[in-house]
């Protein structure tokens, strides 16, 4: 089950939310929201299942990209150069999640996984392909985020029927 809790940001939390860089001027204005929204969602689940949406290992190559299923209908995306590293090949870090994330941009503060890393399946270069979600690093999403084809890439029923 999926719950969501919020924290304000601390002071530290604060001045890194802050930064961004300067010529990036898209970027400081989200900064600049996030900032003034003063706070940190958390994100707590158990992994039901989860897909690793990268062909490589992961940094330094690719940042660590992951569609985990939360519960029925529900995945939460998260894509982090730090954060959630593959342990193993074909393994996500563990059966619990805590994330701490910018509920405004997404941005993710922290991230941990517990308890026994979980098998992945080899994801099909198809699913890799249909992935289109770029908009945040962390998103809770639902079946009608995601493309009809790329549920079922995933071997997932269409919200649309089969």
């Amino acid at each position: 089950m999926l719950t969501r809790t919020s924290r304000p940001l601390n002071d530290a939390e604060l001045k890194l939310v802050r930064k961004a860089p300067w010529l990036d001027f898209d970027a400081r204005r989200v900064a600049k929201q996030d900032a003034a929204h003063g706070m940190v969602e958390i994100l707590d689940f158990d992994v039901g299942r989860a897909w690793k949406l990268i062909s490589c290992p992961g940094p330094p190559c690719c940042p660590n990209t992951w569609l985990i299923e939360v519960e029925l209908n529900t995945f939460v995306f998260v894509e982090s150069w730090e954060w959630l590293r593959e342990p193993a090949d074909l393994q996500f870090p563990g059966a619990h999640v805590t994330i701490e994330r910018l509920p405004l941009s997404g941005r993710v503060l922290a991230a941990r996984a517990t308890g026994s890393a979980v098998a992945v399946p080899e994801t099909p270069d198809e699913m890799r392909y249909l992935w289109t979600w770029e908009a945040q690093e962390c998103a809770v999403l639902g079946p009608s985020d995601l493309e009809p084809e790329f549920l079922r890439a995933a071997g997932l029923s269409s919200p649309l029927g089969p």
